[in-house]
């Protein structure tokens, strides 16, 4: 299962992608929402986590 968190800063949101295989992959975007949604769509979200 692979399993996504972002983080939505005020000025660069984070995306984390964490594999499969253990492997992490971070980015940073700038505060656009359109580019944040073109990032995560296609994606299965299974459950939403706030902090």
């Amino acid at each position: 299962m692979v399993q996504v968190g972002v983080d939505l800063r005020k000025r660069m949101p984070q995306i984390a992608v964490l594999t499969e295989e253990g492997e992490i992959a971070q980015r940073r975007l700038t505060n656009d929402p359109e580019r944040l949604d073109r990032r995560i769509s296609g994606r299965r979200m299974c459950r939403r986590e706030d902090a």
